[in-house]
């Protein structure tokens, strides 16, 4: 029976219990190489450098989200299974936004280069990197197939790949003193080659340039169009926009930040990802998602809370590794308190939010994050300079946890356990004695072990992590990984 048909709650249940495991997993191994490159590049690259990178794959990402406008996501949140002609609709879309972006582009330069953050000598193979994206004909309505029959395994392999080709391909590049031009190509390779890969394993229809199928799922979907918008633009411009208003220097240091932050992906990004369309399966049974929503808090907040709470506590250290990267500090540690605070709280409420809610819920999140954080941004540029980053980045992520909570039904609110209690009460007894133990002049060594090891031993289903991780990884490489079924 094909999963979009499946109606029985428990086995969705537990579909996404599982779900969640292995995109945790994969998280995992994406963090874990993405942390070891990005520590080797710290040494190998400058922060102008990097902020290269960050401001050329915002601006790749945002011409990418052209290309579909958030249909693949549409699709992906419908309940009724897309057609064959929908799916060559929308490679059809993006073959021809693709075509006019890339014409657009070789004789209107400003659009591909970030409108100036990136050095007009960098025109071609900006262009040449923004060509790839004509594989997402192939690649995005495969991603949709696979999302929808739950095969996480498949999805994994594919999201590893990904990162793995773009950062060791970047590190052999920094190595080579080539790290700028490495930039272009291995954006371009990681799109083509994760494409391939989906297509291969999941194969639809060829485009189509009969483009009306689409013209109903726009309609219908509207609202998550522009949640969707909203998110890429967050997402994939902020780097851009910090590009053009600090220049590259401020925004390597930014993506430095973010980078750093975002290593807790691993903890919450996984529960989301599962959790979304089991929520839209479980609309109506309001018992089933609370208790979905509740145990998708306690889940992400003990993964996330140890990390977090680590993560603080260290990045001075790496600060003082590297100095040329000691002025993102604050913006590192701040960054990461109010990301990790966004991503359990959005976690556990914005599938359920969803849900019940429809496209509000996401537009409240998404846009609040978008208007607030770039507001700051502006605010910031102006007033303060750079050095006050941070307050805009915090007000970036708490801005769509204020908006999850006004619009959420109460009915489907996670609840608020002791367990749930005992980590925020491990979380703030730790980062103040972190605080006590510099106030006081202690080495920070100590100061980075010393909370780290209290929040864990706070936390005992946090210890019992590595042998979940070891059964669940077992349990996959034992037995045959099925075909992905087609909704």
């Amino acid at each position: 029976m094909a999963i979009d048909s499946t109606t029985d709650t428990d086995a969705i249940l537990e579909r996404a219990r599982a779900g969640t495991r292995l995109m945790t997993i994969r998280g995992v191994s994406m963090r874990t190489i993405s942390v070891g490159a990005n520590l080797l590049l710290l040494v190998l690259v400058s922060p102008s450098e990097l902020g290269l990178l960050a401001v050329a794959r915002g601006t790749f990402s945002l011409m990418q989200y052209v290309a579909e406008l958030g249909i693949g996501r549409a699709l992906l949140r419908r309940s009724v299974p897309p057609s064959q002609v929908e799916y060559a609709a929308l490679a059809g879309l993006q073959l021809l936004v693709g075509v006019a972006i890339i014409v657009i582009g070789a004789f209107w330069a400003a659009p591909i280069l970030g409108f100036g953050a990136i050095d007009r000598a960098w025109h071609y193979p900006m262009l040449a990197t923004v060509a790839t994206m004509l594989s997402l004909a192939w690649g995005t309505g495969a991603r949709v197939r696979l999302e929808r029959a739950l095969a996480y395994e498949r999805l994994a392999v594919v999201d590893v790949l990904n990162v793995l080709t773009l950062n060791v391909g970047l590190l052999l590049f920094a190595v080579a003193h080539e790290f700028t031009i490495g930039v272009f190509v291995l954006l371009g390779v990681s799109t083509v080659v994760a494409n391939w890969l989906l297509h291969h394993w999941a194969p639809g229809p060829r485009p189509s340039l009969n483009l009306r199928p689409l013209l109903g799922i726009a309609r219908q979907s509207s609202g998550f169009l522009v949640a969707s918008t909203c998110a890429v633009l967050r997402e994939q411009g902020t780097p851009v926009l910090i590009g053009g208003l600090f220049g590259l220097q401020v925004a390597g240091l930014y993506s430095f930040a973010e980078r750093v932050a975002h290593v807790l992906n691993v903890t919450f990004d996984g529960f989301r990802n599962a959790c979304i369309p089991a929520a839209v399966r479980l609309n109506g049974d309001v018992r089933s998602l609370r208790a979905l929503a509740s145990r998708t808090l306690v889940g992400s907040a003990t993964l996330t809370a140890p990390l977090a709470v680590g993560a603080i506590c260290a990045i001075p250290l790496l600060a003082a590794a590297v100095p040329r990267w000691a002025g993102a500090v604050t913006l590192m540690q701040w960054y990461v308190a109010a990301y990790a605070t966004y991503g359990v709280l959005a976690a556990a409420m914005e599938p359920v939010a969803v849900a019940t809610r429809g496209a509000s819920a996401a537009i409240s999140e998404q846009a609040s994050a978008l208007v607030v954080g770039w507001l700051m941004f502006a605010i910031v540029h102006a007033l303060l300079g750079p050095s006050y980053l941070a307050v805009a980045a915090v007000a970036m992520y708490l801005a769509p946890v204020i908006a999850l909570g006004i619009v959420i039904d109460h009915e489907v609110r996670p609840e608020i356990t002791r367990e749930v209690l005992r980590i925020g009460i491990a979380v703030v007894v730790s980062l103040l004695t972190y605080g006590g133990l510099r106030l006081f002049g202690a080495p920070s060594v100590v100061c980075a072990i010393v909370p780290s090891v209290m929040v864990v031993l706070a936390i005992p289903r946090f210890r019992a992590i590595p042998g979940v991780v070891a059964a669940r990884c077992a349990a996959i490489f034992s037995s045959r990984d099925p075909r992905a079924r087609q909704p």
